[in-house]
């Protein structure tokens, strides 16, 4: 029964952690979007120009399909391990000391209609203007977007972070911040949200010249299941990109799904050993509270003789039965608040010793030896004292 509790008491808090982990916002909206990864090779587009040419042309593509209505592209999809990029980020109003170093941050380059795409909400100022190949992007290379939690660490509100100034690099020249968008999970829903910086698809290198990502993310936004547009938006990228193909094509709910995978599959595990645990738990008490019964047959006998009622017999094998449950919830308890502090690590919004999860796994112990021993109390009270003073 100790045992048991332990085990009931662990499933207990890994399902309020799943439970906190559903609840969480991830700052985006995941149903209806469909995600897939593009890696243009430079030998085939060699300059910004090439690269940045093909992702506006397929972004086109993929709106004109039947059932889509919005598709952007960045580097990196939130929740996804992959393209991950991190930058040291200089913030203008906030000079280092002596030796100090720069906060490092997540950053990502982005067409300005991924923001929609995902339901990402714009809080102030404004977004990049549309990714244009033609166009002279020496000055928009210089505007940069960031995250609302990004704008708060550094500024009193997201308004006051527009028209403020950060640089990725010592010696390169200051980015203007025009808009900040709403904060993502970035690196998982039990991470805080991410303090990022968005800059645009087409950007300036560290020689001052064009620069494009060649490795991209495409995000599509449907109607319905955007599954069924696989085969659609596979040939709308071939009709652009013939030689490219796709990967990594995944719902971005799957994306979620992954980020909550070793809570959901921890949970599934412990679930099944405490039914085991309780199971096996409530048929051994059940067993030797029988049995029990069984050698106090003459005891009970003695006392339905002398006037005692089946409500008395009843309160005797079940008060035995109860005591014995107790001892293993005391304990388990014990066991139980040793054992789930070593969880600590895996669970989300949970204490280990959460007395709320620790107490429903006690009262569900209790009542399942209570239901194990009612069988064999109900027994021992039809036992006729007779037959039972008779017996050896």
């Amino acid at each position: 029964m100790a045992l048991a509790l332990v085990l009931l008491a662990a499933a207990g808090l890994f399902a309020r952690s799943f439970a906190r982990l559903r609840a969480v916002d991830p700052g985006f909206v995941a149903e209806n979007a469909l995600a897939f990864r593009l890696a243009l090779p430079e030998v085939a587009y060699p300059s910004a120009s090439d690269a940045s040419q093909v992702i506006a042309r397929t972004l086109d593509g993929l709106r004109s399909l039947h059932g889509v209505q919005l598709a952007g592209a960045i580097t990196k999809l939130p929740l996804d391990p992959e393209a991950k990029q991190d930058s040291a980020v200089f913030v203008e109003d906030h000079p280092l000391g002596m030796g100090a170093m720069p906060n490092i941050h997540a950053m990502a380059f982005a067409t300005p209609e991924y923001f929609g795409a995902m339901h990402i909400p714009l809080v102030a100022g404004h977004l990049f203007s549309t990714l244009d190949p033609g166009r002279d992007v020496s000055q928009s290379a210089r505007e940069v977007v960031v995250s609302e939690a990004f704008a708060r660490k550094y500024w009193s509100s997201a308004t006051a972070a527009v028209g403020r100034r950060i640089r990725m690099n010592f010696d390169d020249p200051w980015s203007t911040i025009i808009g900040v968008v709403g904060s993502v999970r970035d690196d998982g829903l039990t991470e805080a949200a991410a303090e990022a910086v968005y800059s645009p698809m087409i950007t300036m290198s560290h020689d001052k010249r064009p620069w494009t990502p060649h490795d991209v993310a495409f995000v599509v936004r449907s109607s319905g299941d955007p599954t069924l547009l696989t085969a659609e938006i596979a040939a709308a990228v071939r009709a652009t990109a013939p030689a490219v193909p796709l990967f990594r094509v995944i719902p971005v709910s799957a994306l979620a799904a992954e980020a909550t995978a070793r809570t959901t599959f921890t949970l599934m595990v412990l679930a099944i050993a405490a039914a085991l645990a309780l199971l096996i738990g409530a048929v051994g008490l059940y067993g030797v509270t029988a049995y029990l019964v069984s050698l106090q047959r003459r005891e009970i006998g003695v006392r339905v003789a002398l006037g005692a009622q089946s409500s008395d017999v009843h309160k005797l094998v079940l008060g035995r039965a109860l005591t014995d449950t107790i001892i293993g919830v005391v304990l388990g308890l014990v066991g139980a608040a040793a054992t789930t502090k070593m969880l600590a690590a895996t669970l989300f919004g949970v204490s280990p010793v959460d007395p709320v999860t620790l107490g429903a796994a006690a009262v569900l112990l209790v009542v399942t030896a209570i239901v194990a021993a009612v069988m064999p109390a109900r027994r021992a009270a039809a036992l006729d004292p007779a037959m039972s003073l008779r017996m050896d």
